[in-house]
């Protein structure tokens, strides 16, 4: 799906409110986790590469989540059958207990999703990712070509990248694994002409492909945008306090996926539990505060330019369904 064809949705300023669901009351639907802060590239949109964030004191005494740590979180995440996403503010599969880590998520019912910019996803993990049941790996990409690869995806190889896609897919396909795989790409300035082929070439490898937005996380420049067409109206309510939330490498609960600064600190995994955080009546007054539209009571919200493009429709879980529908009729064709 390009993001022109993404739905927009424009909402009210005096009317629409938003609550949580019966599904999302007690826990979120999905949490972030910041793996660990190491990274094996520069990429010129990355706000980690553009900022001294992976110096900072608190990234280089916790540069990877400990077992203590993600026991705790899997557990709970896996309690709830939620979303586990292993992100990070580095290069996720660096982590060196990531495929026991992913694995044990599995085991205690965790659906979980894996982004990764595919530079280590040799035969042996993608073997095991896909054995154990991860719903679905994106490969960040963001381009086509390796002279392009060179400057989005600075230190990476481009021929391996696509090497080591092209066997995840091979290896799902041969397990008949159930594990979307998808490849996005971010609209930036540098690659912003070549979208549109960057889109149909990884569309012949992957089950989908994501346009994402370029992002300043209060780092970047939104000069540096390929598109700044919003998802969302000014005045829209920020989907994320309603679905999602952000755990860092050491425990601590964030408020906003987006706060990569460590600005908020909502205690700690291995003392609260994330159920309390989330539904208790601090995260319910920010989330009361979003659909009155008072965004100048919350000073990581006030500034934010990138809620804008934070859609309650093109999302992890539409592109997750959609990524499984196309992979279902792909396997169905080739019978």
């Amino acid at each position: 799906m390009s993001e022109k064809q993404a739905t927009v949705r424009h909402l009210p300023e005096e009317k629409e409110r938003f609550e949580l669901t019966e599904r999302t009351k007690l826990f979120p639907k999905m949490v972030v986790l910041n793996t660990c802060y190491p990274c094996n590239a520069k990429c010129p949109h990355c706000p980690y590469t553009n900022s001294n964030i992976r110096q900072e004191k608190r990234s280089k005494e916790n540069p990877y989540v400990g077992w203590e740590v993600f026991k705790a979180i899997a557990d709970q995440v896996g309690e709830h059958r939620a979303t586990l996403r292993i992100s990070a503010a580095g290069e996720p599969l660096l982590h060196p207990k990531v495929v026991e880590f992913v694995e044990y998520a599995k085991s205690v019912g965790c659906e979980v999703g894996i982004i990764t910019n595919g530079s280590l996803m040799n035969e042996e993990k993608a073997t095991r990712f896909i054995q154990c049941g991860v719903e679905m790996i994106e490969f960040s990409v963001d381009a086509a070509d390796p002279v392009t690869y060179q400057v989005v995806r600075k230190g990476l190889q481009f021929e391996r990248t696509v090497e080591n896609i092209r066997r995840t897919i091979d290896i799902r396909n041969r397990l008949k694994g159930k594990t979307s795989i998808i490849a996005s790409v971010v609209n930036q300035k540098l690659v912003a002409d070549k979208i549109d082929s960057i889109v149909a070439f990884w569309e012949k490898i992957v089950d989908t492909v994501q346009v994402r937005k370029y992002l300043t996380w209060d780092i970047n420049d939104l000069e540096n945008s390929g598109d700044i067409t919003p998802y969302l109206v000014k005045e829209a309510p920020c989907p994320f306090p309603f679905d999602r939330f952000l755990i860092d490498t050491n425990g601590d609960m964030r408020f906003c996926v987006y706060d990569i600064k460590g600005r908020t600190n909502w205690g700690n995994v291995l003392k609260e539990s994330i159920s309390s955080v989330w539904s208790g009546s601090n995260f319910n007054h920010l989330r009361n505060l979003q659909n009155s539209r008072e965004f100048h009571k919350m000073p990581i919200c006030e500034k934010c330019l990138d809620r804008q493009f934070r859609s309650w429709n093109y999302n992890y879980f539409h592109l997750r369904d959609k990524a499984a529908k196309e992979a279902q009729s792909r396997s169905e064709d080739q019978v």
